[in-house]
Parts: structure tokens; sequence; C-alpha cells
């Protein structure tokens, strides 16, 4: 695998249809190098069961993969076994008991990782308005900006101690959000002022809290984007002159699920991200059946990646202005777990024989990672796919 092919596949999160690891899945990963798993209801079975799918994929692979899930407490619970079931975050939002919302973030910090899970795609930080949201509800901790900032930051840092990163989403936040972006585009009128005040606060309670990852979803924000319609996860003012450089976050940048409704209603309304036509016959699609938003995004950012390059190569941009200060390239770095986790215990933290990868989502930092969560989205019964 050439070199750009191999840096784009790093940011790839593909989930499986199944409980058991086929053939197909196999080549997926190691056709497009992809770093990261998702998993779901459809995959899981019992804890054993989830944790020899793990293995069976990693040993396929011949490579660690960061394993995530959406796993936010009350109704958006992936696995049927091996964890508590919380309320949703808008009683804990009621409550407004910071240390319940600890002692959370603890218990599925433990239970997690003893199911070999890496990242956790949790907590909704967005902040509910007036309006109707089908999307959120009662995903949200609340209203107020200080208590949502305040129950987040406290659950992220639990969780992380246990060895699990969080992540803190739907930046810039979808609580005015009218439309499910699973299923339609949604178009957020807010301004620059109004963005600030209420919907950014949570975020930089969880970026000082130290949160791992910040997921993007995909509304229009079109004051926020100089009238242009193009979706946050695609939007360089907001993911980087926003997140990156006026908030300062250097963690990792997650997309939500490229395969929702509203990156596909850009795509039939403007050919977003559609690359000129090649000269030469194209090379075979990256991804299986269904995932033309995320090959259109990939072509795309192999044409980035092809032009950094090239000023790389000019002297134009050097190698150390893309990785923020301080932060080495590899993966191999002191590996977040908990007090203690330095003497190790038979078959690795927890049990799993799976030291905690913490350390490979933040050497990800400042590349976003692209998920394509169902392969075969037939597969899936309703309501079962989309839940980020």
């Amino acid at each position: 695998m050439d070199t750009t092919r191999a840096l784009i596949g790093r940011t790839l999160v593909f989930g499986i249809p199944g409980p058991t690891v086929t053939d197909a899945d196999k080549r997926l990963f190691r056709d497009t190098g992809a770093s990261g798993l998702i998993l779901y209801r459809i995959n899981y079975r019992s804890p054993a069961q989830i944790r020899a799918l793990i293995r069976d994929l990693e040993e396929a692979v011949e490579r660690r993969l960061l394993v995530t899930v959406d796993h936010e407490g009350g109704r958006v619970v992936m696995f049927g076994g091996g964890v508590t079931v919380f309320p949703d975050n808008l009683a804990f939002g009621n409550a407004g008991r910071a240390d319940w919302a600890r002692a959370e973030g603890r218990v599925e910090g433990r239970e997690l990782r003893r199911l070999g899970i890496d990242v956790n795609f949790s907590p909704t930080v967005d902040v509910l308005t007036d309006a109707f949201s089908p999307n959120i509800g009662i995903r949200s901790y609340g209203r107020d900006p200080r208590r949502v900032g305040a129950l987040a930051a406290a659950r992220i840092r639990a969780l992380q101690a246990e060895g699990v990163s969080a992540c803190a989403k739907h930046f810039p936040g979808l609580g005015p959000a009218t439309r499910d972006p699973h299923l339609d585009l949604p178009v957020i009128d807010t301004g620059w002022a109004e963005l600030r005040r209420r919907p950014l606060a949570p975020f930089r309670a969880a970026l000082r809290a130290g949160v791992d990852l910040v997921m993007t979803s995909h509304p229009l924000y079109p004051r926020l984007t100089g009238g242009e319609r193009i979706p946050v996860t695609f939007s360089r003012r907001l993911t980087h002159d926003l997140l990156r450089s006026e908030l300062g976050f250097r963690g990792v940048i997650a997309s939500d699920d490229l395969e929702m409704g509203a990156p596909q209603a850009v795509r039939r309304s403007r050919p977003f991200g559609r690359p000129r036509r090649p000269r030469r016959p194209r090379p075979p699609p990256l991804l299986p059946p269904g995932g033309l938003a995320t090959e259109r995004l990939f072509l795309a950012r192999r044409g980035a990646a092809v032009r950094g390059d090239q000023n790389r190569r000019s002297g134009k941009v050097r190698w150390a202005d893309r990785r923020p200060p301080g932060r080495p390239s590899s993966a191999l770095r002191p590996r977040h777990a908990p007090p203690g986790a330095g003497r190790r215990r038979p078959g690795g933290p927890c049990g799993t024989g799976r030291a905690p990868n913490t350390a490979r989502a933040r050497a990800l930092a400042g590349a976003r990672d692209i998920k394509n969560t169902d392969p075969v989205p037939s597969a899936a019964p309703p309501g079962e796919k989309y839940f980020h």
C-alpha cells in the first residue's frame, strides 16, 4: 500500500454486519488499512463473543485496531450484557449531581475495558433549546450550558481515568436541530455570538477536562460558513479555524457516520467533494457497497494528501507544521491507563489481554476519523444503525 493510501486508511473506522468476522470483513480491513472498528448491537451476543470478534479480526489483519462503540446510556447502549445500563443524560441533568455522572463514567470505563473497548463515542454535550429536538432530546444533559459542561467533564475524567477515551459530540452543537441528520439535512440558523454563548460552552468544559476526541456532525450552519452549503464535518472554517485554532483542541477529530442522511442530501443537491473526471481508469473503490459518500471523501482527501506531499517536498510546508506541539507522530507512546495500571495483571488490564489503546487515539490527532459504520445497511434491523 502506497504512503498516501496508507495515511488515509489510518483515518477510517468501519463496522461489520454480524457477530463473527467473515472473509469479506478481513479483506475490507486489509485493503483499506483502516485502523478502527465500531461495534453495534448487531455485533453483540455475549462478552466472550465480542472479545473473540475483536481478537479474530486483529489476528487476521495482523495489527492492533482502535475499537470503538456508542455507549451513551439510556436508549443508546450497544451491548445487551456485561454492562450497566444507566439512565439517559437528561435524567442526570435534572438531578444536577456531578458525582453521579462521575460514578457513571467510572463504572462504564471499567466495563468497557473488560470488553476490549478503546473509545466510547460519548458523552453528548449538545445543549437543548426551545425547539423540538427529534435526534438529541433525552440524550442531552439539558438546556443549561454550565450544567451540561460540568456533568460531561466529570464523566469524561472518570471514563478516561479507567483507560477508555471519551468523545464530546456533536460539535459545534446539534441541540437546535429540528431535523434528524440520520435521515435529513438540518439547517441551524445560529450566529457566532449565540454559538459562543451557549453551544460551545460545554465543549470548552470538555476540552478543559482533557477529552481525547471531539465528534463533528453534519448540519448546515449557513451563518457560520458564509452561506456555503457545506456540513460542519467538511467545513475547514469550523473544524480547523474554530476547533483547532480558536479553541486549541489537539486531540482527535472524529466525523459522525458518513452514510447518514445529511451528507447524502448534500451530495444529491450539489456535487460536494466530487473529484475531476480522471483521464485514466479509476482504481477500484476502497469501500464496500453503500459507501458512496465515504468513497467521494476518500478521493477528495487523497487529492489533498498528494497536494500536501508536494508542498512538503517543495518546502512550503514542514512536517512539524502539521503536528500539534509536543505530540509525537508515533502511536508508541506511554499508554493512558488507570492509576496502578503499570502493575500489569495477568491477561492485561482488566483481564482482557488488551492494554488501553487511548494513546493510539491521541496519536491520530490532526486527522479526522472517517466512519462508514455499516457496510451492509440492510443487515441491521430498523432503528439499529445510527445513534451517533
